[in-house]
């Protein structure tokens, strides 16, 4: 099924494999299979039980996401993220919570709980009284005042 823009203030439930350009959620979204979409906005709860592939997402609510996501440019989390595989983005911010199996990403600015097995990027910020577990791996990170984090590995390219 291809959708051009859905805006949802209530409930929806849908079968994919999915494709869409936009998807606002204020209400409950659920897609059982895969997302494919351009933008999707997430400001109340969505679940998608498959991978999600997008170019940028935005979410202020919640997102359950059985699968693993890839997102062209940018990944926001202002509120809760749960993400059964990997994330792989252009960039990720998170103020909120995310949960992911690895994170990868060129920009990863991480100012509220993240809890992955590793975290690989060119660059990480960490900010101020932030959560982050599980390994960091980039070129350079940057821990601010009252961070928590477990183990930092630095590389560079070569």
């Amino acid at each position: 099924m291809t959708i051009r823009e859905l805006k949802v203030g209530g409930r929806i439930e849908l079968k994919g494999p999915l494709k869409a350009s936009i998807i606002k959620v204020g209400g409950s979204f659920n897609v059982e299979g895969d997302l494919e979409v351009e933008v999707l906005s997430i400001g109340g709860s969505a679940e998608i039980t498959g991978n999600l592939k997008a170019r940028e997402v935005d979410v202020g609510g919640t997102i359950n996401i059985g699968g693993s996501v890839v997102v062209e440019q940018v990944f926001k989390v202002g509120g809760t993220a749960k993400i059964g595989g990997d994330l792989e983005a252009g960039e990720v911010h998170v103020g909120g919570t995310i949960r992911c199996r690895v994170l990868k990403a060129k920009i990863a600015k991480l100012s509220g709980r993240v809890e992955a097995e590793k975290i690989v990027a060119d660059e990480v910020e960490i900010g101020r009284r932030s959560e982050v577990y599980g390994v960091i791996v980039g070129c350079k990170v940057v821990v601010h005042r009252d961070a928590e984090v477990e183990h930092i590995y630095y590389w560079t390219r070569g």
